[in-house]
């Protein structure tokens, strides 16, 4: 453990370094602290001794650093207290996180590469699927230039990304890891979107007949028949109607392509673009 361990925001399961102050009972920092007892609890179980204790930083500074475990790391509430027989109680609650914020999160030099593979540092968190959805850019040596999106990370370290790389990152390769993790949905969900989205109908408003708050025509390349989008709902995209929805109570087919909706804050204008779902 080390000070490359303190990141700013935590992570479950891996190790971690808290820096803070502890004060005297006048509210002066307080050096020298004596009798130093850090204990620490997980999820709201008892309190226990850390594996490491409080140490100060030099010289005569009244900050102290305290490196906690992997193991101490692992809970979604991490309480932790210092005390000291010549200073205040030092209370300090972290919330690791396990899905990766929207920033660089590790950076650093490839230790392996394959055509669909990249071996992170020594550094690098060992939790499996911490980074999987995140994107992967090669910043400097071999195969620079090239973004991926992480499909797996394993607890050895080994990224495996979506699409192969053009040019394999090799041992000189340095990278980084950014992005907001994202689930990815099943191929049946993905279909299901794709047939869901195939019958929303695109349109835009025609000058006749003239629109009201309830009624607006289409072109002719709308369905002919009578009633056939009765009971969907219309947005509106642009125009003084934007985001606007109503439900389609008629529809005259080809005699003049026109709805008829529960009741508008005022009439669409002619050119107003609209989405029937």
């Amino acid at each position: 453990m080390a000070a490359t361990d303190a990141k700013p925001d935590p992570i479950k399961g891996v190790a971690h370094r808290i820096t803070f102050p502890l004060f005297d009972s006048a509210g002066a920092l307080k050096s020298g602290a004596t009798g130093l007892d850090s204990e620490v609890s997980l999820d709201g179980g008892a309190f226990a001794d850390c594996t490491n204790g409080a140490t100060e930083i030099t010289t005569s500074s009244g900050m102290y650093y305290l490196d906690l475990t992997a193991a101490e790391m692992d809970a979604d509430t991490v309480a932790v207290i210092v005390k000291a027989t010549d200073a205040l109680t030092t209370p300090i609650v972290l919330y690791p996180r396990t899905t990766p914020l929207v920033h660089a999160l590790e950076v650093g030099t490839a230790t392996a590469g394959s055509a669909s593979t990249i071996t992170l540092a020594a550094t690098a968190p060992a939790v499996a699927d911490i980074y999987n959805w995140c994107v992967i850019s090669l910043i400097a040596g071999t195969g620079a230039g090239q973004s991926r999106l992480i499909q797996d990370y394993s607890s050895g370290r080994v990224v495996t990304v979506a699409d192969n790389w053009v040019t394999n990152p090799s041992t000189d390769t340095v990278y980084c890891i950014s992005g907001l993790g994202i689930q990815p949905i099943s191929a049946a969900a993905a279909a299901n979107l794709e047939r869901a989205a195939a019958t929303m109908v695109y349109e835009t408003v025609q000058a006749s007949p003239a629109p009201t708050v309830t009624t607006f025509a289409g072109s002719s390349a709308l369905d002919a028949t009578a009633d056939h989008y009765n009971g969907r709902i219309v947005i509106f995209l642009d125009g003084a109607l934007a985001n606007q929805g109503a439900k389609i109570e008629d529809y005259s087919g080809s005699t003049d392509y026109q709805f008829t909706v529960t009741a508008m804050t005022e009439a669409a204008t002619a050119g107003d673009h609209f989405l029937i779902i």
